[in-house]
């Protein structure tokens, strides 16, 4: 066992692993993260993230292991070779001296985990007795961009203010916005807001500048998506390779507008029903009005597949669909919430979902039910 192997050195037993995550390019990379149960040297447990990766050239603390040719590098959260600054800012006397930095006060310091995607991203709370701040921990290529992302628009739009950047080690500091996700409101039977207040929200967003990066269009991606699910699902091969002639859209038949890049249920925070805050603005970029909306009902139409929520999720998701329609092309705007589906096909394989075969079938289902409802712009993909 390879990550035994790394670990056994050091006087340190696994006593088991759970996979957690899994990120798969085909022809490319593999990276997984697991949960690992491990024997320490005094005889004490541990409960550690621990992450490998082969296809990737990583630096920093890994041990490598050949296995069949490939090199395989291992490593102990929060030790990430891709996410320099977050041993940093988790271990607390370092993390008391940079807050000093930025001028909180770290008395009575308490860190909580929030995220973790190895060597992509981790998110961190932060309280103490007088400021409660998150912490986006990025590869430091992309934290400035992101830093400055939230410099700008917090000006204009309710996204966390960054307080700080530790820019080497792609660390941002960001203030903590009140609120309650749309989508926890939605399984605990509370008011959310309603689509013409989202709308509103989207339209606050300036007009895009030369400095703001393009968003990728899930369209544009359907091809990925599909290689991807015909290596995870041979069996359905030939059904998913329909959807790379079926999902096509004209790109310049909208005008181009600064737009949210990830916009879904988790990312609009709400107090009393009303939007409070907007978050995750990582991918804000130039693009078309309909990716944002398209996300949207596409996450809620795979939040309405099932789970006891399912219909309350159906019922916010055709309320959205029907105002949504009135400001872009209805096939459009249907077309391209397959392919946003389509991209969260992948997610039961990703998660090790038990039954992840049976629950990407479902979401390729629901695929072809958005392009079946592009032909007659119906609300047939929240049946």
């Amino acid at each position: 066992m390879v990550v035994g192997e790394v670990f056994a050195p050091f006087g340190i037993t696994v006593e088991s692993l759970r996979v957690a995550q899994v990120r798969y390019v085909p022809g490319r990379s593999v990276t997984v993260e697991f949960q690992a149960d491990l024997r320490m040297p005094d005889g004490s447990e541990s409960i550690d993230t621990v992450g490998a990766s082969s296809g990737l050239r990583l630096a920093g603390p890994v041990a490598t292991v050949e296995r069949s040719g490939a090199e395989i590098a291992v490593w102990r959260y929060p030790h990430d070779p891709e996410l320099p600054g977050l041993a940093q800012v988790t271990d607390p006397d370092r993390l008391r001296s940079t807050l000093t930095d930025i001028s909180v006060e770290p008395q009575s310091l308490r860190l909580r985990r929030r995220s973790y995607r190895a060597t992509r991203r981790a998110a961190l709370e932060i309280t103490t007795d007088t400021a409660h701040l998150y912490m986006k921990v990025l590869q430091p290529s992309k934290a400035k961009r992101v830093h400055e992302l939230h410099r700008e628009l917090s000006a204009v739009l309710p996204v966390p203010r960054s307080h700080g950047l530790l820019e080497k080690g792609g660390v941002i500091f960001l203030e903590a916005i009140e609120g309650l996700p749309i989508r926890r409101l939605i399984e605990n039977g509370e008011p959310v807001p309603n689509p013409g207040q989202l709308l509103a929200l989207l339209d606050l967003f300036p007009a895009p500048a030369k400095h703001h990066v393009r968003v990728a269009d899930p369209v544009v991606q359907v091809g990925d998506h599909v290689r991807l699910l015909s290596i995870l699902l041979p069996e359905a091969a030939g059904r998913m390779a329909l959807l790379v002639d079926q999902i096509v859209v004209d790109h310049d038949a909208e005008p181009e507008r600064l737009i949210h890049g990830d916009f879904h249920t988790m990312q609009v925070l709400t107090v009393d029903g009303a939007v409070s805050g907007l978050v995750d603005i990582d991918t804000c970029g130039v693009g078309s009005h309909s990716i944002d909306l398209a996300a949207y009902l596409g996450q809620v139409s795979v939040l309405a597949l099932a789970g006891k929520a399912a219909p309350a999720f159906s019922a916010h998701g055709r309320a959205a669909l029907a105002e949504f329609d009135q400001r872009v092309d209805p096939s459009v705007l249907r077309l391209r919430a397959a392919a946003h589906v389509l991209g969260l096909a992948t997610g039961p394989f990703r998660v090790q979902d038990a039954e992840w075969p049976d629950n990407t079938l479902d979401r390729i289902a629901l695929v072809e039910r958005w392009i079946t409802s592009a032909a007659g712009t119906d609300a047939s993909a929240f049946d």
